[in-house]
């Protein structure tokens, strides 16, 4: 009947359930090696798998929706059906284990599936085999309707469509589900609202779907559904509150497990739809500027090394789309580039301008060249590279600020190139300064190629230009150690004239390593050219209300001026500063007048009223990713009191003590974990912790003693000081995470990592080896501290 062909011996018995059988499952092989970050919801196929694979089964059909032919709709319905049996064959062979391996049942429906995949290779076959595998009973009128909904012609509504809203309609959804099912659905962060947005957007979509009379019309459907989608989704949903931890006391405990696993789809679910395009339409576009595919596409000897080619908004409406496809022979390697630019009609180049850059850059010889322009969105045959694994909302409360980085990523990349320059600041020389800054500057390269490197969407890709400048900004900083470099760049690229260039140069030299006495000057000029007019000026050209901003404002004017005047201060004291006390003494300062200003001058309340006023109305969906971003930048600012390697007078979560700050570390909820991580992590914090209590918390009370009781210590059998410099690249994740204090009696620096997350264990083993000596040191001159303490006492008495 199926065409399996014939039997010619079988035997069959049946087992009691829970009774012993010869018959043994072959062991499942080549499972550990699969992608752990996903969800395997079948033996052969990950989530992320199917969606992409189902995806690439449909999108010859939808590329060429609607159609005037029926026949040749009804072929590519056939096509998809026949890619859905060979997808279903192969996702679902195999023995490797699935989260869906403890429903009972589960496993065995795959079966089933395997079975129904047999031979499929169209429409017809697909039914038929329904019947056969007992999927349906009954399989008349299927073929028609699925064809009305396929194959409609251009502009016709099928007769399904009518039904639609009575079946979206919010009773008619709820009687679909059980009561555990809909409290599920209850628990998800997002508002009635949301529901009600998503299902008239779906309406909205497919009734454009058909109406449209041409595959453009198709996309614009398409694309205003995913767009309001997406704004529902950043307007009604608490994006902080998805965590497996919405589902406590919803899911019964057996089944809490199962919440990761929910979180986990929800993710993998929404960076599919963050990067899925409806075939032949191109993603990103806006009425007020034109877009273009932008990026490079680069071959070696004929294999494609990069791709960041995307579809990017231009910063102008009378911009320009570029493709340029050229060949260069560098050595006895052949490189070929195609990629498209944003590009203002008056500044449009040609094969002359990209030879002569090439070899300016040393690139090689170009050996063929084609570019052209046109004006109008989209208006060359350019095509941008899909993306993949890309999710705009990250773990941790982080969202895709840049193509290859998190927000989160972002601030710690770029603070630990700055963090590295300034760690020793001020230099004894200016040779010295220039060696370090030419390391920052290398770090800042390193940091801009892997941010803007990639296809992954960004919260920022709707401002227009913003997109469109990575290829520029990765041209320009890529590989290199100074200014000068970048300069010479801008200059190959005409983007700056030689005086302009000289000025940056200047500049950023002088804001680095400036002679001791200049950049308080130079400070003084600029906060005094950056006046209220010209800033009014600026809001005004852009659109902007001034009396609105104004009454929107989170913050005084007090605020503002304050934390001016404490940065110039602030500044002024780092470049005429003695030694790094000084700096980290004008930091200190610093911290505290910005912190008191902000909590009596300002009103976080406001800060979304303030963004949707200062932000045009087309962006007003970024506004919560931007109060995201600030709130993390506020966060690292007060979370991280002092300049990387100045010692604190406090430590964060300590008390004062008789005029100590005392230092508390603790390290009790590391000792729930049961991982090997968690274990050595708690193991760790105890030696945190008793460097903090006895280096610290005792010697000070020590030393208090020792005051009180006339007790002299013989400094000659101290042990040895640190220095700060001691401690440089002590903590994995950057000298953020450091927690310093100096040690009493000796006032001596003494660093930790409130992590728990070192760089190197192996120098932890010395740095352990010394605080033993240390303490070693420490009970033998106590002790004869106190023997000759005690004699001492007996002998005199002091009545003043």
């Amino acid at each position: 009947m199926r065409g399996f062909g014939n039997v010619t011996e079988c035997s069959m018995r049946t087992v009691a359930s829970g009774m012993p059988s010869e018959f043994n499952p072959t062991p499942a092989e080549g499972c550990d090696a699969r992608a752990e970050e996903d969800l395997h919801v079948f033996p052969s196929c990950t989530l992320r798998q199917v969606l992409t694979k189902m995806g690439d089964c449909a999108a010859s059909y939808q590329a060429k929706f609607p159609y005037t032919d029926r026949a040749a709709c009804a072929s590519e319905v056939d096509m998809v059906f026949k890619c859905y049996g060979q997808v279903a064959h192969e996702c679902s062979s195999g023995r490797c284990p699935t989260i869906f391996d403890e429903m009972p049942g589960a496993r065995e429906k795959l079966n089933t599936m395997r079975d129904w995949s047999f031979g499929v290779d169209g429409l017809d076959s697909a039914l038929s085999n329904m019947i056969a595998t007992k999927m349906v009973n009954d399989t008349t009128g299927y073929k028609e309707m699925m064809l009305e909904a396929a194959c409609s012609a251009p502009g016709e509504i099928p007769a399904f469509l009518t039904m639609l809203p009575e079946m979206m309609n919010s009773s008619a959804m709820a009687a679909m589900f059980d009561e555990s099912t809909l409290a599920l659905f209850a628990a998800i962060p997002c508002s009635e609202e949301y529901y009600n947005k998503i299902g008239d957007a779906y309406m909205n979509a497919v009734t454009g779907f058909y109406s449209a009379m041409t595959h453009e019309g198709v996309c614009e459907a398409f694309n205003e559904y995913k767009s309001t989608v997406s704004r529902a989704f950043i307007a009604e949903c608490d994006l902080m509150g998805f965590s497996s931890e919405m589902f406590a006391g919803v899911l019964p405990m057996e089944a809490q497990p199962f919440a990761e696993t929910v979180i986990r789809a929800m993710t993998i679910w929404g960076e599919f739809f963050v990067s899925y395009n409806l075939p032949g339409c191109n993603k990103i576009s806006a009425n007020y500027t034109t877009s273009c595919v932008t990026g490079d596409r680069i071959f070696m000897n004929g294999t494609v090394m990069q791709d960041n080619t995307v579809n990017s908004l231009c910063p102008n409406l009378s911009d320009m789309c570029m493709k340029y496809d050229y060949t260069v022979r560098s050595g006895d390697d052949t490189v070929r580039v195609i990629g498209g630019a944003c590009r203002d009609p008056a500044q449009l180049y040609n094969c002359e301008h990209i030879s002569n850059y090439t070899q300016r850059r040393g690139f090689g010889s170009i050996r063929s060249c084609s570019v052209s322009a046109c004006g109008g969105s989209y208006c060359n045959d350019l095509e941008a590279t899909p993306a993949t694994g890309c999710s705009l909302i990250k773990a941790n409360h982080d969202v895709q600020l840049f193509p290859g980085c998190s927000a989160q990523e972002t601030m710690a990349t770029f603070y630990a190139c700055y963090e590295q320059f300034y760690m020793d600041f001020p230099y004894e020389t200016q040779d010295q300064c220039r060696n370090q800054q030419r390391g920052m500057m290398q770090c800042l390269s390193r940091s801009y190629t892997k941010c803007l490197n990639g296809r992954c969407p960004t919260v920022l890709d709707q401002i227009p230009g913003m997109r469109s400048s990575y290829p520029m900004v990765l041209d320009l900083m890529y590989n290199v150690s100074s200014i000068e470099e970048v300069v010479e760049r801008m200059w190959a690229q005409h983007l700056v004239d030689e005086a302009t260039g000289n000025m940056i140069i200047e500049y950023v030299n002088m804001m680095a390593c400036p002679e001791k006495m200049d950049l308080p000057t130079m400070i003084e000029e600029c906060l005094k050219n950056l006046n209220m007019t010209m800033i009014s000026q600026w809001l005004v050209s852009m659109d902007i209300n001034i009396v609105e901003l104004q009454a929107a404002m989170p913050c005084s004017m007090k605020y503002y001026t304050s934390i001016a005047a404490a940065y110039q201060s602030m500044i002024g004291e780092f470049f005429t500063a003695k030694d790094r006390s000084d700096m980290c003494s004008a930091y200190d300062t610093y911290f505290g007048l910005v912190t008191a200003s902000f909590n009596e001058n300002c009103d976080p309340s406001k800060f979304e009223a303030f963004l949707k006023v200062l932000m045009p109305e087309s962006l007003h969906e970024l506004v919560p990713y931007v109060m995201q971003a600030c709130e993390y930048i506020g966060k690292s600012f007060y979370e991280n009191p002092t300049l990387p390697m100045c010692s604190g007078d406090s430590t964060d979560g300590g008390h004062t003590d008789g005029g100590h700050a005392r230092i508390e570390v603790n390290c009790d909820h590391l000792y729930a974990s049961k991982s090997k991580c968690g274990m050595k992590k708690a193991w760790l914090c105890d030696y945190a912790k008793w460097k903090a209590d006895f280096l610290g918390n005792w010697l000070q009370d020590y030393a208090h003693y020792k005051s009180d009781n006339m007790m002299e210590v013989d400094m000659e059998n101290m042990p040895p000081c640190y220095r700060m410099s001691d401690y440089k690249n002590l903590c994995r994740n950057g000298a953020r995470k450091m927690e310093c204090f100096q040690i009493p009696i000796i006032n001596c620096p003494m660093c930790y990592c409130n992590d728990h997350e070192y760089n190197d264990l192996s120098d932890l083993t010395s740095y352990w080896r010394d605080d033993y000596r240390m303490w070693q040191k420490f009970f033998t001159a106590y002790r004869k501290s106190y023997n000759s303490g005690s004699s001492h006492s007996h002998e005199e008495t002091c009545d003043v």
